[in-house]
């Protein structure tokens, strides 16, 4: 049981981690390192296609974001340049909001995460390796489902885990 104040001083200690506005265990991100590496490879179907072309053509700006990172952060949203050469498409309620968009979309790629919040409450961004550690693959970290999963046994955890995603299961052996 954690207060609302003690949550966030772990997150800001790294202690524990917010992924995709969850709060996790550090050690958990393995489990999502096949996914971001989709995200990363364009190997996706329906909806998030748009999504990744929407980041192939706006590399430039995600190049300026993970530079500025890399140099200057962590920093908010707010502190990183929108250099997009396409928008967001929206129908309003994303309306100028590229660099947020953004970030998110990097998350899922696994280039940048959420880094506590600045002294105004505002979500502070860095990059990914500062933030979850070494880069282990799901098949490295032994004792996880994915591992179990990879060594040809049954997982009784549910998993977040498309089993549609064929690719995806034949890259876990199955």
């Amino acid at each position: 049981e954690y207060r609302l104040g003690e949550l966030e001083d772990a997150v800001d200690r790294q202690e524990l981690i917010s992924l995709q506005g969850v709060i996790r265990q550090p050690e958990d991100i393995a489990l999502y390192r096949a996914e971001m590496e989709d995200f990363r490879t364009g190997n996706v179907e329906g909806w998030r296609l748009g999504n990744v072309r929407w980041v192939r053509d706006n590399d430039a700006c995600r190049r300026d974001i993970l530079e500025r990172l890399r140099s200057d952060g962590p920093l908010t949203a707010r502190d990183l340049p929108d250099t997009c050469v396409g928008p967001w498409r929206s129908s309003g309620w994303n309306n100028n909001r590229n660099v947020t968009l953004l970030l998110e979309q990097m998350v899922l790629r696994g280039e940048v995460a959420a880094a506590g919040r600045s002294e105004g409450g505002k979500r502070l961004w860095d990059l990914a390796e500062r933030i979850y550690g070494d880069d282990p693959t799901y098949h490295e970290v032994e004792g996880t489902d994915f591992a179990a999963i990879a060594n040809g046994c049954i997982s009784v955890t549910p998993l977040h885990f498309d089993l549609t995603d064929q690719a995806g299961v034949e890259r876990l052996g199955g």
